[in-house]
């Protein structure tokens, strides 16, 4: 098979590589063939991507949008049945990994492996493991974006990696244009920085932020305020008085329709 074969050939070939081999195989020589099927896909891809670009010489304007119909369905079948096979979370990182290592150098090319590579690690759901941090600073250090290190940092402050997350909030504010989206960063950033226990900062934070995460930012800066009362106040009026803070931002909060309780 080459990329000359037919899309239907493509999909047909990993069909019957599943139903054929790995459907009654045993639970032993399933695994084994999970990474032939997972290395398979890419082999599979590359004919139909191939397909595709010799597809744009084709003059005929019909003939040209019915065969990339054909192979981009080819492409999703492939994925189905991938995503269908392939359940361990370990063999997907070890695949991707060994897919890391062989991106091209070219700054294009390596930019588009990494975005297809990223959206399938997307569809098996597995943002949390280091592999998908590798694919998402590698396409950051290629294209900086405000969006990009808001993904960055969402993904190390699921994984408690707070500094990290901390870092790339910071650099996406630095590189965000919109007021809204400042919003969303400025609120993940003051959650990053209570998380850390650095109240103070996550209060200055949560102060910025505008729009729909308005009420729970109010909650971060009542927690805050309840965090720090009793360092602030050198007497007991004082560190009451900040409770009373904390609790006039609960109010807001509540106000605005979060649950402040």
């Amino acid at each position: 098979m080459n990329v000359k074969a037919p899309a239907r050939y493509i999909g047909l070939s990993y069909q019957y590589l599943i139903l054929n081999h790995y459907k009654g195989a045993s639970k032993d020589k399933k695994k084994l063939l999970e990474k032939e099927i997972f290395e398979r896909y890419f082999i599979l891809i590359e004919y139909a991507e191939g397909a595709i670009a010799l597809n744009e010489s084709e003059l005929d304007e019909s003939v040209k949008k019915a065969k990339l119909l054909e192979y981009d369905w080819a492409k999703g079948f492939l994925s189905k049945y991938l995503l269908a096979v392939v359940k361990d979370a370990e063999l997907v990182e070890q695949q991707m990994q060994k897919q890391f290592n062989q991106l091209p150098k070219d700054p294009v090319l390596r930019m588009e492996k990494i975005a297809k590579h990223s959206a399938l690690l997307e569809k098996f759901k597995v943002q949390d493991q280091s592999i998908y941090g590798k694919y998402i600073y590698a396409s950051l250090a290629l294209l900086p974006s405000s969006a990009g290190f808001l993904g960055i940092g969402n993904m190390e402050l699921s994984n408690e990696n707070k500094d990290k997350a901390i870092a790339a909030f910071l650099k996406a504010i630095e590189l965000s244009n919109s007021s809204d989206e400042q919003d969303v960063i400025n609120f993940q950033l003051a959650l990053a920085y209570y998380k850390a226990k650095s109240y103070r900062k996550a209060f200055y934070a949560a102060k910025k932020v505008n729009g729909s995460n308005k009420g729970k930012a109010l909650i971060i800066c009542g927690n805050s305020v309840a965090s720090t009362a009793n360092k602030c106040g050198e007497s007991t009026f004082g560190r009451k008085s900040n409770y009373y803070l904390a609790n006039d931002y609960y109010c807001k909060a509540a106000n605005l329709g979060e649950d402040a309780s």
